[in-house]
């Protein structure tokens, strides 16, 4: 089973580069804002990716699950001070950082977004992936094929040596938001510091949580989701905008040949552009800024990115 669901306000319907495909009613008292999506039928085996994110306002947000079987949260964004890890009150659901697996077939499910904002939430997007945790890639010729100019390189190894292993989210974030937003190299050099704190989530002690990447992005007027699909394409639709898109890869030794990390259970790249045969991405795991724009293998890299999770930070093509 696949399935996304988006939902926004017009600002999102207009701007985001895939399908906005319904409605939403928040409802609620000033200060506190929920909204509902049926999930319905989730086979087991399946990960269930949830994203929020909005401009022009403070706020924080939640995700909680619910079915008849019980219910199952993920932590606040950002993350609340000595908030005690939520806890899981459904058999069939696995809590994850920035999603859940099922670990069994769920049904009436729905998922509850809660945002904590002072009016009802405006230039929103809402999003919830599912997907198999793993499936076989079915490759094939790309539909579009091109590349991004201009995309400013980032070495998150240029950081300070206690983080610098630590930090591919916010450094392949920094990329893709000073490419959307157009900036010189030394305004995107202050982006991605900013973006570093923004991203680090105190709770787990990591940089790496999707969720906090797209809260982290909207604080420039940024906005986007996380998505997880199957094949390239939503991405080449990113791309043919002139939109970057950051994805979680996860790949064995030997098996995406050039990358600058030999092995990874997790990591990010922004990718800037397909061909039939290559894929070009900026790796932010590269030693020095000219040794950061990569090419590899399409098939290796769908592999990487798209067996398992596919995971990936889509955004706007525009930006306030």
């Amino acid at each position: 089973m696949e399935q996304i669901i988006r939902v926004s306000d017009d600002f999102a319907a207009n701007y985001y580069p895939l399908k906005i495909s319904s409605d939403i009613n928040w409802s609620g008292v000033k200060g506190c804002w929920k909204a509902e999506l049926s999930l319905a039928e989730v086979p087991s085996e399946h990960i269930i990716v949830p994203s929020f994110s909005m401009i022009d306002a403070d706020y924080s947000f939640s995700f909680e699950i619910q079915t008849p079987s019980g219910k199952c949260r993920l932590s606040t964004i950002p993350e609340l001070k000595g908030e005690m890890k939520p806890g899981n009150f459904s058999e069939h659901l696995i809590p994850h950082i920035d999603c859940w697996h099922t670990s069994q077939h769920i049904s009436e499910a729905k998922l509850v977004t809660q945002v904590l904002t002072e009016k009802e939430p405006k230039s929103f997007l809402l999003i919830c992936s599912i997907r198999p945790i793993c499936k076989p890639v079915e490759s094939s010729a790309p539909k579009w094929k091109g590349a991004l100019s201009n995309v400013t390189p980032i070495s998150q190894m240029l950081a300070e040596e206690k983080i610098r292993h630590r930090i591919c989210s916010p450094s392949s974030l920094a990329m893709a938001v000073s490419k959307i937003k157009g900036l010189a190299e030394i305004e995107a050099n202050a982006v991605w510091k900013k973006l570093i704190d923004l991203c680090y989530d105190l709770n787990i002690n990591a940089y790496g949580s999707w969720p906090k990447a797209m809260y982290a992005a909207s604080s420039f007027g940024v906005l986007g989701g996380i998505e997880a699909h199957a094949d390239l394409e939503s991405a080449e639709k990113c791309l043919e905008l002139g939109q970057p898109v950051v994805c979680s890869i996860d790949y064995e030794k030997g098996k995406l040949k050039g990358a600058p990390l030999e092995s990874t259970k997790g990591h990010l790249v922004t990718l800037i552009g397909i061909d039939d045969e290559q894929i070009l991405v900026m790796d932010p795991a590269a030693p020095e800024k000219n040794m950061i724009a990569r090419e590899y293998d399409r098939k290796e890299f769908e592999d990487a990115w798209l067996r398992k999770r596919g995971a990936g930070y889509y955004f706007c093509v525009t930006s306030e």
